[in-house]
């Protein structure tokens, strides 16, 4: 018994903590006349819960660390007057007549009542949440929830943030298996279904959506069939609004401003699996409009010419096919919704990925977050911030010429800042021990974020030298090197990546082990890999704490981190694959970021989409001049190249200047090449463009045909003349 002042005959409420889950119970004094909801949440032992209990008079809604657990609707309870029966005590009782389950080798703290039901938003602060993954000093990022549905028990379609609580219409809708297969728990809609669930007043309260393309829509999403369906919104060409259909196994979204016809929309590619949850996410921040699928990025539709309406939507907001008249009709079909949120401004990316439970990869899960376990993780902000945001490695700032500036989204004061003549550096206290794994196991992962102010030599973190134990990231000639050391004098070995860092530029540098190589990673392309075959592992604690920046710790080499900025550092103690690399090379605080690259995974069609700058596959270098690298062969079926050059038909003109043949074997003599085609010498050094020597090869073959029919002529002409010599002969 954790808390309360009743039992099945007293009047009150009580939380159990039992099998491992949370229990609240309420009753109303009549012996045996209570109601409970049991949780589905298993609570790890030795580690500290939040629990939060929250009743709006129709449901009691009890919720984890801020995730749902479970709730219990209160349509049919009689509630009681007067007093309770009992005081309320916190820990097992020893009242007469109650249960008695002391509480056992357990803690409690920070208990909070309240006599109004919390938001969401405020459970989160108090169970010092963030939704995105990381504490923030107790505050959450995510935008103010509007209405969230998430169906349970007893056709609830409550709207436990808000006041807009939606109306079961129409026929062929049930409460099916959610995700997790828990019985009458998700929307469900049967085939050719004419239901759909009414947010009656939405048309007022949900108007932002149209008129400031502001917002954002989660839900998930299971479609038993391929046939079009709208599965929520309150638009039409014709009305103002926002519509969101399955189409094709896509996702559609729209948005209209009320005129005829004159509306917008955003087409996604990715093709859903029939009978797979998937999560879906919308988001506006009144520039452009994003498409999310099991986070991944499918689709963006600018604002820039929308037109923005005012004032109330035409219609209501409505979920699932609706029979409004005027209104298009896909009705659902045998298909499942569930956890809708609506939020009055743009999730971050890291938001999306919390709500979709997905892990960093992009995939659709049932789980949690797969990025290894993060050992220390520093996001630098406000106020010379730089706390461990994951563990107890805090960091002090030392030295001087660092000070906090912008990080890769212009956000001021949020990245640390090295100035030219810069000594400065974070001391990581107590981390000689609490990292002293990467270099005794080689297991680990690195992430930061760079931008480099100058060309010249830097350390950009680490806590050994050769003739220290650890291991060092530093900046030289423009690259990325990573030395391990084992503490013997001079044993140590080192990556050395051959990327060129842009200076003022910000760029994303990962490095990994994994006990066998260590691996380098640049804007999410391999840059460089050692193997470890021979090195000898060391044991025990590093010789010094790990540091970020250049150290001027006595007998450590120097390379001071100067007129250059460090943000987002992230240290794992396991191997975390490419996939989570990109993710973080391209997501978080900063997904907007114009220096990123943006990949898209879809792990169920084995396709990654790219839509930013070049790309390299097994190389060690990448000429910018060029968007794909590749070290190695290619094997293929086909290629098609499509050139914007002038295609040599002109060599058959009239007025084309053929080169006489003299100056061809000059040409040739002297080049020992023909003309116009690259030497041997060239090819080596620069390689060769297919379509430029296709083009140069059939102009090449043109001329040739043109010498042959040239030749021809003469022939024939030879001929003629041939026969009359030998008349003349003959006589």
């Amino acid at each position: 018994m954790i808390l309360g002042n009743a039992t099945p005959t007293q009047k009150g409420i009580s939380v159990y903590y039992t099998n491992q889950r949370i229990r609240t119970s309420i009753s109303n004094g009549i012996s045996n006349d209570y109601i409970a909801v049991a949780g589905n949440t298993s609570l790890p032992q030795g580690e500290w819960s939040h629990i939060a209990i929250v009743g709006n008079g129709l449901t009691m809604v009890q919720y984890i660390n801020g995730i749902l657990d479970t709730d219990l609707s209160l349509a049919n309870f009689s509630f009681p007057t007067g007093s309770n029966d009992y005081d309320f005590f916190i820990g097992g009782r020893n009242q007469a007549g109650s249960n008695n389950l002391p509480i056992q080798d357990a803690i409690l703290d920070d208990v909070n009542i309240y006599d109004q039901p919390l938001s969401l938003q405020e459970i989160y602060e108090l169970g010092d949440i963030d939704q995105g993954g990381a504490g923030t000093n107790g505050t959450t990022s995510n935008g103010t929830t509007i209405p969230q549905y998430k169906w349970a028990l007893n056709n609830n379609v409550l709207d436990p943030q808000g006041s807009l609580d939606g109306y079961l219409l129409g026929g062929g809708i049930t409460f099916g298996s959610d995700r997790a297969s828990n019985a009458s728990a998700a929307l469900s809609f049967a085939t050719n279904a004419t239901g759909y669930v009414h947010l009656t007043g939405s048309k007022d309260d949900l108007s932002f959506l149209s008129n400031t393309a502001t917002f954002s829509i989660s839900f998930w999403f299971k479609p038993g069939g391929t046939n079009s369906q709208m599965l929520m919104g309150n638009g039409t060409p014709d009305q103002k609004g926002i519509n969101i259909f399955y189409t094709n196994q896509t996702i559609r979204t729209s948005i209209s401003n009320g005129i005829s016809n004159d509306y917008v929309a955003v087409q996604g590619i990715m093709v859903l699996d029939v009978d797979q949850w998937h999560h879906v996410t919308i988001t506006g921040d009144g520039q452009t409009i994003k498409q999310y699928v099991n986070g991944n990025s499918d689709g963006e539709l600018p604002m820039s010419s929308f037109p923005f309406p005012t004032g109330p939507n035409n219609y209501d907001f409505f979920i699932g096919g609706r029979n409004q008249a005027g209104s298009n009709n896909f009705p659902m079909q045998n298909t499942s919704i569930d956890e809708i949120r609506i939020y009055n401004q743009p999730l971050a990316y890291s938001e999306i990925i919390a709500l979709g439970e997905l892990d960093t990869g992009g995939s659709s899960t049932t789980g949690t977050q797969n990025c290894g376990n993060i050992a220390a993780q520093y996001e630098w902000t406000l106020n010379n911030n730089t706390e461990d945001t994951q563990g107890g490695l805090n960091g002090y700032l030392l030295g001087t010429g660092a000070s906090f500036g912008a990080d890769r989204d212009a956000n001021s004061s949020a990245a640390l800042s090295f100035n030219a003549s810069s000594d400065a550096y974070v001391q990581l206290v107590d981390s000689k021990d609490q990292l002293s794994f990467i270099s005794n196991s080689a297991v680990f992962s690195a992430s930061l974020w760079f931008k480099p102010g100058t060309n010249s030599s830097q350390m950009l973190m680490g806590n050994g030298t050769p003739n220290q134990k650890g291991i060092n990231i530093f900046y030289n000639q423009q690259t990325i090197r990573t030395a391990i050391s084992n503490g013997f004098a001079n044993d140590y070995v080192t990556a050395q990546g051959a990327v060129i860092l842009d200076v003022d530029q910000w760029h994303h540098i990962a490095v990994i082990g994994d006990g066998q190589s260590i691996k380098q990673y640049i804007n999410g392309v391999l840059d460089g890999e050692l193997d470890l075959s021979s090195f000898s592992f060391p044991s025990g604690q590093n010789d010094y704490d790990f540091f970020i920046g250049g150290r001027n710790q006595a007998g450590i080499n120097n390379y001071p981190t100067q007129a250059t900025s460090i943000d987002e550092v992230k240290i794992f103690n396991t191997s975390i694959p490419l996939s989570e690399v990109l993710t973080l090379s391209t997501s978080g605080p900063c997904q907007n970021s114009n220096n990123g690259s943006i990949w898209s995974l879809d792990e169920a069609s084995s396709t990654i989409y790219y839509n930013n700058g070049p790309v390299s596959i097994g190389a060690l270098y990448h000429d910018t001049n060029y968007q794909l690298a590749v070290k190695g062969k290619i094997l293929t079926e086909g290629v098609t190249v499509k050139l914007y050059s002038n295609w040599p038909d002109y060599v058959f003109e009239p007025d084309f200047d053929l080169r006489p043949l003299s100056e061809v074997e000059a040409y040739i003599m002297a080049h020992k090449h023909l003309p116009e085609v690259p030497s041997a010498k060239e090819v080596k050094e620069k390689g060769q463009d297919i379509g430029d020597i296709q083009v140069t090869l059939l102009k090449k073959m043109e001329e040739m045909t043109l010498y042959m029919i040239e030749m021809k002529k003469e022939i024939e002409l030879l001929k003629k003349e041939n026969q009359v010599l030998k008349k003349i002969i003959k006589k």
